[in-house]
């Protein structure tokens, strides 16, 4: 979306302001950067839009199980609330969630919202809303189809970096993507707590070698800006996780996607939070690789109510 491409830009020009020889204009301490892009339609990695058979059916199945039903039932009445203030179809956490958010732009930006939102506003539509970020990736086969393309592309460029390998790999790599893509990452991950990602957050995951040239990944959340990034622990693993680890438990999530969106793949038979604890010693740990998923939706129109 422009949005994600323009946040990029701003994103860029902050990191990376022209020096000596590249400041064409005193005027303006800003340099074109390329940021590369693609089509939602064929994006399954980042946009994680391209069309899948299987993922569409297998949400499906979640969205109408017997759990989502009862969940639906349970706040019913907050539903029907909301419409019949709007005018809008709310009968779900996505539907509510769409008309949370534009009421949470309009209080950011300190426009009086309606006063029919009092009651409801923020307090009860909060949860369910956060909630709305755990069904894409609700289940196993859910994260292996979503978000297995990115996490599959995510351990390649590790493995090109641990191997010296240096036409394929990058100091860092920065995706400028939404809210849902910091959400399902983290679920994909088993590290999610069910908060609604605030605009301008960031996941950043790193590659890390210490002075025995042994290989370590972290995984860090960044949703404030008045601390410092929460340091996340992929079950299985400490927070400082050996690569082989984490490469070993991320592995199972990452799909033969072409060929498992148009077949029916079982669910193996384990769970990603039974895999047991590794305990890691390290030493003098200097970092080597950063990636960064940052969410761009705060030029998001608004929409009144």
């Amino acid at each position: 979306m422009d949005r994600t491409l323009m946040s990029a830009s701003c994103n860029l020009a902050g990191l990376y302001p022209p020096e000596k020889q590249q400041i064409w204009n005193n005027h303006i301490p800003w340099q074109p950067i390329p940021v590369h892009t693609m089509p939602e339609k064929d994006d399954e990695i980042l946009a994680m839009k391209k069309f899948c058979p299987r993922y569409h059916e297998e949400l499906e199945l979640v969205k109408h199980s017997e759990e989502m039903q009862e969940y639906n039932e349970k706040h019913a009445e907050l539903f029907e609330y909301v419409e019949s203030n709007t005018g809008s179809r709310v009968r779900n956490a996505d539907d509510l969630e769409n008309i949370y958010d534009t009421l949470f732009i309009e209080d950011l930006y300190n426009l009086t919202l309606p006063e029919w939102t009092k009651s409801v506003y923020p307090d009860q539509m909060k949860d369910v809303a956060a909630f709305s970020f755990t069904i894409d990736c609700n289940n196993y086969i859910l994260k292996r189809l979503k978000v297995g393309p990115f996490l599959g592309k995510l351990l390649d460029d590790m493995k090109n970096k641990i191997s010296c390998n240096a036409r394929k790999s990058h100091k860092m790599a920065v995706y400028s993507a939404h809210d849902s893509t910091i959400a399902n990452v983290l679920m994909a991950l088993d590290v999610f707590d069910p908060q609604s990602p605030p605009y301008r957050s960031a996941v950043l995951i790193e590659l890390l070698k210490d002075e025995d040239n042994s290989f370590f990944v972290t995984i860090n959340y960044r949703n404030s800006t008045t601390r410092d990034p929460y340091l996340l622990t992929l079950p299985g693993c400490d927070a400082l996780c050996e690569f082989d680890s984490f490469s070993s438990i991320v592995e199972k999530l990452v799909p033969n996607w072409e060929y498992e969106c148009n077949h029916n793949i079982p669910s193996p038979q384990y769970e990603l939070n039974t895999l047991s604890l590794i305990g890691l010693t390290v030493s003098s740990v200097t970092k080597l690789r950063h990636l960064i998923i940052n969410i761009t939706d705060y030029n998001k129109k608004s929409t009144s109510y």
